[in-house]
């Protein structure tokens, strides 16, 4: 007797890292339209510690926390505290090699990297290790509407309204750890 279809199909794996100072729809976005476009079975959120291209106006521990809020209701999407975790800066190839070796089912799966718009790809360490462990896929993060970290922290400074830019779970965090205020 013939076994039909009993091959294992390879589990689609994306990590998606970034500094989420503080995450948006964009980001919301970017995570949808890559798992549609490419069949993704979970989506792996990675706040970084401290990205070594650019600096971040807040805690690492803040943006932690408003990356779990804003991705809490996305299907089969996680955030990972591994970067928090280790001493800055936050590589990316750090980290996968560290999910290569200590997660099986990282290691077993067929995995992607998710870069949104404006993502210097280019300057990272070892770009091209980074490529042999994960395909890296380029996602639009703003889609019809134009929106950023930066553009979110200049309206609050400037106390225009943001609501339609990010969750309102993490407006309310930021409200009440009064963060992105010039007096902050």
């Amino acid at each position: 007797m013939e076994d039909f279809g009993l091959l294992e199909k390879k589990e689609r794996i994306a990590i998606f890292g970034g500094t989420f100072d503080p995450p948006h729809f964009g980001h919301i976005h970017c995570i949808l339209q890559a798992k549609e476009r490419y069949a993704l079975d979970e989506v792996w959120v990675i706040p970084a510690h401290a990205n070594p291209l650019k600096s971040t106006e807040t805690s690492a521990i803040d943006r932690f926390r408003m990356a779990q809020l804003a991705f809490e209701n996305l299907e089969n999407c996680c955030v990972l505290d591994l970067e928090i975790q280790r001493p800055a800066p936050s590589y990316t190839i750090e980290t996968l090699e560290w999910l290569m070796e200590h997660d099986q089912k990282f290691y077993d799966a067929e995995r992607f990297l998710i870069l949104g718009r404006g993502v210097q790809f280019d300057l990272w360490k070892d770009k091209e290790r980074i490529e042999q462990l994960l395909q890296p896929i380029m996602i639009d993060e703003a889609g019809n509407f134009l929106v950023s970290s930066t553009l979110v922290r200049e309206w609050l400074q400037k106390k225009i309204s943001i609501g339609h830019l990010i969750p309102s779970s993490v407006l309310t965090y930021i409200v009440e750890h009064n963060l992105y205020l010039e007096d902050s």
